[in-house]
């Protein structure tokens, strides 16, 4: 049976966030239930019973009716309010209703009735029949709730589907609070899902004017950027500047002003800020990650250095955290600093400021970030002595520092001591997919073609849902020429698996070539050269455009990938093979 979108009633969150906009301390009426004898009682107490094992059963209308009646019998507006929870996350709205209902004649005084009774009848697309119960609340609530009270019951109204009527019901719940800042951003938002967006965007203004600090008009401007981008950023800017703190709704504006292409207007607003704030730590590093988006590399450090300084004043204990994962800002600082030397190709610096996270997942992913740069740069120096200065202390430290020798070495040509270093890493973690997708690559470049296949088999076994597996073995069989309908089987695996990857597409169209099919390998190629610009997929598309008889367009394909990958070794065998100057 289909269940509405609705997780709990009480739980929900536009009535969780009513609950707590209500005045503070108010109690709920007791309620007299009947008196009942002691067969009555021991009824009551079967249906319910009954009741609960039928809910396990996922029985609902059963285990709903069983409620109803116990809720009769007793008058227990408890029992009511259970039948409508249990009707309710069961899919029959109908039902739902008529027993809060019950329960709010049960329990005339009770607030939560009438919360869910209004938040059930907006959800079922009736918000009309909801006003009666808002209005009800709102005229019991003390002045200085009013405010944050009509935010939360737009939230229930904007659950109706009938977006048009909602705004009605919204001015007409309204009525006395137009005035009201919030009242302002309530009617915003029911005016933007309406559809009703200049209006909405008036509204909103209107609120942010009379009091720039309030936080849910920056939030609601932040929902809608898209709808007006100048609207949005103008009220953004005047909260960011109004407020007392450096919040997360500041944070987004100044993230939401970079992602829209105003990454000026957001320096300039972040550097105002920190005059206004200048012992946030978090507020330097987002100035200095907006200077390093306009190009401004030494005042990103700059600005960098001051939010270490900052964070590195507060308890470990204390520390700003900025996302979901847990990273504070000073490790996130550390990163941003490592990264600011990496581009500098300072490895040495770079390298110093990774030592220095906190978090080992983050320090680990940092150091082998910079080895890879280094390795882009061969610069090999400088990517062994980091390599060196990584940790042994534990199995995964050491397979770690073992698969990254691995690749330096074959990067280096040294493919019999790549495979060797390969093999001690594998001997320690049988079981890791990854490290045999890896070792497969010097195995090829040894000829051992055997077994490159046997680790990739092995790496699939151990990963069944491994797109780069299943197209690594795929393209080696391609490009050698041999078992081409297990090489398509696997492509197409890979394809299934991973429908928009750049190098599993070229793979098919390198594979179609190797087939003599070679209309279908150009428009495999153009789509994978679209999707990455990469050296390698440039020189396959060449090679193609070449045989088809496009031999300008191959060259133009090849000297355009040659000017930004002057070093790639693929690219250039193949230039050569074709007497193309490089």
């Amino acid at each position: 049976m289909a269940t509405l979108a609705l997780p709990g009633l009480l739980g929900f969150a536009p009535l969780a966030a009513w609950a707590q906009a209500s005045p503070s301390g108010a109690t709920q009426p007791r309620v007299a239930v009947r008196q009942l004898g002691v067969d009555q009682q021991a009824e009551v107490f079967y249906l319910s019973l009954l009741g609960e094992m039928l809910v396990r059963e996922q029985q609902w209308p059963d285990a709903v009716q069983a409620f109803i009646e116990a809720a009769h019998k007793s008058g227990d507006p408890a029992l009511y309010r259970r039948a409508s929870e249990i009707a309710w996350r069961a899919g029959m709205p109908q039902q739902a209703l008529a027993a809060a209902r019950s329960w709010a004649d049960a329990s005339p005084g009770d607030a939560d009735a009438r919360r869910v009774l209004a938040q059930m009848y907006a959800a079922s697309n009736q918000p009309r029949q909801a006003l009666s119960y808002l209005q009800r609340e709102l005229a019991t609530t003390p002045e200085a709730a009013r405010g944050p009270l009509l935010l939360s019951m737009q939230r229930v109204l904007d659950t109706a589907t009938d977006k048009a009527t909602a705004l009605d019901v919204t001015r007409e719940l309204l009525a006395n609070d137009m005035n009201r800042p919030e009242g302002a951003v309530a009617l915003a938002r029911a005016q933007f899902a309406a559809g009703r967006v200049d209006e909405g965007w008036a509204s909103l203004e209107r609120a942010s004017s009379a009091k720039p600090d309030l936080a849910a008009a920056a939030v609601t401007a932040i929902e809608n950027y898209d709808k007006g981008p100048d609207n949005a950023a103008g009220i953004g800017r005047r909260y960011a500047l109004a407020a007392k703190d450096v919040d997360a709704v500041t944070i987004e504006v100044l993230r939401r002003l970079a992602v829209s292409k105003r990454e000026v207007q957001a320096v300039d607003l972040a550097q105002q800020l920190t005059t206004q704030h200048p012992d946030s730590a978090e507020l330097w590093l987002v100035l200095g990650n907006l200077r390093d988006q306009i190009q401004q590399p030494d005042g990103a450090e700059l600005a960098y250095l001051q939010a270490l300084k900052l964070a590195q004043a507060v308890p470990a204990d204390k520390q700003v955290v900025i996302n979901s994962a847990g990273t504070t800002v000073r490790d996130a600082t550390l990163v941003a600093l490592a990264a600011s030397a990496e581009r500098r190709k300072d490895y040495a610096k770079a390298q110093d400021w990774a030592s220095q996270i906190g978090a080992d997942e983050l320090r680990t992913d940092a150091r082998v970030r910079l080895i890879g740069s280094a390795l882009r740069a061969k610069d090999m120096a400088a990517a062994w002595k980091m390599v060196d200065a990584l940790p042994e202390a534990s199995a995964q430290d050491r397979q770690l520092k073992w698969s990254l020798s691995g690749e330096m070495l074959r990067e280096e040509g040294k493919y019999a001591q790549s495979m060797a270093m390969y093999d001690k890493a594998l001997a320690e973690a049988p079981d890791n997919a990854d490290l045999y997708y890896e070792a497969s690559f010097t195995a090829e470049k040894l000829k051992r073609y055997d077994r490159m296949e046997e680790l990739l088999r092995r790496s699939i076994a151990l990963k069944p849902h491994f797109a780069q597996a299943y197209n690594a073995l795929g393209y080696t069989l391609a490009d050698r020429g041999v078992r081409l309908d297990e090489a398509r089987t696997l492509l197409d695996k890979a394809l299934a698996l991973s429908p928009d990857d750049a190098y599993i597409i070229d793979s098919m169209g390198w594979l179609d070539y190797r087939s003599g099919r070679k209309d279908d390998a150009l428009k495999q190629l153009q789509k994978a050269f679209a999707l990455k610009a990469d050296p390698e997929i440039a020189a396959h598309l060449g090679e193609v455009q070449w045989e088809l008889g496009h031999k300008d367009d191959a060259i133009k394909t090849w000297r355009s990938a040659a000017a930004a990958h002057a070093d790639n070794d693929a690219l250039r065998e193949t230039m050569k093979r074709y007497r193309v100057q490089f």
